[in-house]
């Protein structure tokens, strides 16, 4: 992961944060330092976002 990347966040146990990352060709699943992310809240999904094609 560099700076930029945007990571999917899960579960945080003490200073570290279960974080994972999709790149163009590989994933990425690990720890890191929660005082290394910067946090940003999630959009709140619109109806139109739950309707299917």
């Amino acid at each position: 992961m560099v700076p930029g990347d945007r990571l999917l966040l899960g579960k945080t146990h003490g200073e570290w944060t279960c974080a994972w990352y999709q790149g163009k060709s590989h994933e990425t699943v690990g720890w890191v330092r929660k005082r290394d992310l910067a946090i940003q809240a999630a959009a709140e999904p619109a109806p139109a976002d739950w309707t299917g094609r």
